[in-house]
This record gives structure tokens, sequence and C-alpha cells, in this order.
């Protein structure tokens, strides 16, 4: 009789070895007939030999012994096409035929299928901007974008700027920074509709792809008007009845639009998207208080999706380490924008300082339909509604920014209208890309605050202070006729 002892390998034999340090190489396009070139760690414990078939692909060595070894493999091919494409196979076998290793080599499109655009705007947050792109550059060492490219607009100093593609580099087999123009000195502050449009011109034709998402970083009050602030904004001591006055001490938040004193109404950006002549397929706010009905109507021809808060965003902004891969799926072709959500949550509830993390994916085609709903709501019985009862998102002595959802529900007389109005709400921000930590934290009461209900999109409507500016935005004009 077998025992299972007997089949066990004998402790005298030799355990064959032999690994390659990638499963598959993808160059980038060769230009004006210069070669692109790849390396490959092999490690093996005998001798081996390489041996590549297909086209247009050299080796620097073809055998090697025992121990880690490195060839290099180039090209001067290129890829007119749209898709990757397969130039051949690189086999690795032990001279005495005990094992072998096959890896595809492959060569991306000279257009890739999509194109992140990554804009920070303004200084003050630099330092946390640096460590976002360094969490970037972490995402894309994994070679997660063969079908995808990230350009970032960066401001090293004030005035300064300069557009630097982030990608991964088969050579050094590390994500690699190459700066493709530098402004010195910037025409203009990044917050003039005219000098961002024509960065993100500059960008997205530097980067042509069939597809392109939009990133946007800075520090953000919603649809607020840029006329409540001031250069003195970042002073913590601000006059004492400033409604917008952050406490002494309170770590920092984000928003966006504001580079040496100049603030961006949110107009002024839809008017700075739309020079840019390209639909993006989704705007991601790393900013605070965008999730915002007001602004999100302004925004909603702009985008056909939007990634955004409805609370402020702690200043170390969204964890791109994560987030990125969710925006580049199936080799940087595909994007999950409910992942890049849940990964966003998913820090800030787990990981971070502050469990203070809440987002909404806005599907922007049925904004329109949303503000029908609520032009129903509005003309029909309605009741009054105390402001002191809805949820907040916010940490101001007198409230800005209340939850959409709740307050129509509370504001509206007849149950069939707030069903549908709830209804439209679904379709408009789904329930799976909502996402919320128990709590949020504000700067301007320095501390954290409940969550009760959550629909992931704020309102103005039950506030006062602002009015007649609220009266301006299209969302009111389209809800109140």
């Amino acid at each position: 009789m077998l025992s299972l002892s007997d089949c066990k390998k004998s402790e005298s034999e030799p355990v064959i070895r032999l690994s390659l340090n990638k499963e598959r190489i993808v160059f980038d396009n060769s230009e004006s007939d210069t070669p692109v070139r790849a390396t490959l760690s092999i490690e093996a414990d005998r001798r081996w030999s390489a041996v590549f078939t297909g086209d247009d692909c050299t080796l620097s060595a073809s055998t090697g012994g025992a121990g880690i070894s490195e060839i290099t493999l180039e090209t001067e091919a290129s890829n007119p096409g749209r898709t990757l494409t397969t130039l051949g196979r690189l086999t690795v076998l032990l001279d005495d035929g005990s094992a072998n290793q096959t890896i595809e080599v492959k060569q991306r499109p000279q257009i890739n299928p999509q194109t992140l655009l990554m804009y920070f705007c303004g200084t003050d947050l630099y330092s946390y901007y640096r460590n976002n792109l360094a969490d970037v550059a972490k995402a894309l060492s994994k070679n997660i974008l063969p079908l995808g490219r990230i350009v970032a607009f960066t401001q090293p100093t004030s005035g300064n700027g300069c557009i630097v593609e982030y990608r991964y580099d088969e050579e050094t087999n590390a994500c690699k920074r190459d700066t493709l123009v530098r402004y010195a000195p910037l025409p203009g502050q990044t917050t003039d509709p005219e000098i961002m449009s024509r960065i993100l011109a500059e960008m997205a034709a530097l980067a042509p792809a069939e597809r392109y998402g939009l990133h946007l970083a800075s520090h953000a009050k919603g649809w607020l008007p840029a006329s409540i602030e001031s250069s003195s904004w970042l002073r913590s001591a601000r006059r004492s009845d400033d409604l917008w006055r952050k406490i002494s001490g309170a770590p920092e938040t984000r928003w966006f639009g504001y580079d040496r004193g100049r603030y961006m109404n949110v107009s002024e950006l839809v008017a700075a998207l739309d020079e840019v002549n390209v639909q993006f397929d989704y705007l991601l706010f790393d900013a605070c208080f965008m999730s915002s009905v007001e602004a999100l109507y302004d925004l909603r021809h702009s985008a056909d999706y939007i990634i955004a808060s409805p609370c402020e965003v702690m200043a170390y902004g969204f964890p791109y380490e994560t987030v990125i891969p969710a925006l580049f799926t199936d080799d940087g072709a595909q994007y999950d924008l409910v992942s890049a959500c849940r990964n966003f949550y998913k820090h800030y509830n787990e990981t971070a300082s502050y469990n203070s993390g809440c987002v909404a994916l806005t599907v922007c085609n049925e904004l329109d339909a949303l503000a029908a709903s609520m032009r129903e709501i509005n003309a029909g019985t309605t009741k009054a509604v105390d402001p002191t009862t809805l949820q907040s998102y916010d940490g101001l002595k007198e409230h800005q920014f209340y939850d959409l959802e709740e307050y129509a529900l509370q504001l509206t007389a007849d149950d069939a209208l707030g069903e549908a109005f709830k209804r439209q709400m679904e379709r408009c921000f789904p329930l799976a890309g909502r996402f919320h930590t128990a709590q949020f934290f504000s700067v301007y009461n320095n501390r954290m605050n409940d969550i009760r209900y959550y629909s992931g999109v704020t309102t103005y409507a039950p506030a006062t202070v602002y009015q007649d500016d609220w009266q301006q935005t299209a969302w009111y004009a389209e809800t109140k006729k």
C-alpha cells in the first residue's frame, strides 16, 4: 500500500527556479525612428536562452547564466491604430529544457482610448498636491496604463507652472515624469477662464485620446459666488462676524477656484470648459462642497458624469493610489466611477486620521428631469420647512448646504410628487455611487458632525444669507418658473 509519505518529493531533489519580473511588456510608440526600450529581469538557477518570435524587436542578449540577469528589448516600430498591437512573444527557457516562460510583447497606440487631465489650481495646497502626485506615481508603477495617459498641470511656485505626463517606463520599470511644457511665467492666473481653457486645451492636445476625464483640485464653495471671498480667506483671524471664519487650529480642507487673489465662479468654470472643445466623460472634483445641485446643474453639459463631495474634503484629498486604478480599468481603456467613489470612502472610513469622507456620483443627463421634478413640487401644495430639522453639510453658524432630497420631501405635501422626486434622485445620483462616513469634519466648527440623512447632494433653498445670488442661478430659474 502506497502512503502519502511515499509521494513526497525527495529533499535532495533540486527545485527548478526560473522567474521573470514582468508578465508582459508594453512599448511606447517610437518617434522619429528613435528606438524605445524595455528591460526584463531574469532569475534562474542554471543557464538559459531567450528567443523572440515576431517582428521589429531586438534583444541585447540571448543567453545567460545562473543568477539574476537583465536584458534589454528594443524596437523602432510604431502603432498608428487605436488598440494594443502584439509585436511578438519572448520565451526564456532553461538550457536543459526543465522550465520555460513566455510573455507577450505589445505596443500601445498613438491615440489612446482615454486620457485623464489633472488640473491642480493655485499654490497654497501644493504640498498636498505633491503627495497626491506621488500616490499617482505609486499606482502607475504597477503598469496599469497601456491604453491610458495621465497629464497633470501644477504650479510649483506662484506665477509658474508646468504640464507633466506620468507614465510607466518599461526601461526603468518605474513611473516616469516627463515635463511637456513649462510656463515661466504663467500668462495669467489659473482661475482666469481664458487661461484655464488655454492650459486644458494644450494638455488635451499633448495626450490625444478618444475620451477624456478631467480632475480639478483646489478649494471650493459649491455654487456660491466668488464675490463672497476676499484675499484674506486663508487667515484664521477673520472678523468675528464673518460667516466663513475658519476656527483657529483646524486642519485644512479644500475648495475650488483660488489663485493669487482671484476666485472663480462656477459660471466661469463652465465657460472655460466649453472653450476647451472637449466633451469630458467625467469631472472629478477634489474640492469642497461641489456636489451642490446648483453647481451640478450649471455643469450638466460639461461632462457625462461628475464625482464630487457635498461637504468639505480633507486637504489630503482623494487617495489616488487606489482611485487611479478605478479610473483606468481594462488596461486603462475603461473606467469604474462607482469604484472610484467607493475607494475614496474606504480610505476615509478605514485608514484616514479623520473619518470624514462623503462623495456622490452624478449622471448629468438626468439633471434636467430632476429640475422638472423639483419644479412640480414647487408648483404644487407645499409645507413650511424648518431648516433646523434638515441635514446640513457644513459647520457654519448659519448653514448654507442642506440635503436636497430631505428638503424636497419635507417641502411637498403631495406624497406622489415626493416619491417621483426620490425616484428621479436615484437616477441622477445612483444609490451605488453614494458613499458617506458616519460623520463629516468642518473647519468652520473644528469638529466632526453627524450624518443622519444622506442623498449625496445639497441645495441652498432653505438658507437666507445669499438669497439674491441664489435667485440668479440656473437651478432656481428652472425650478421656480
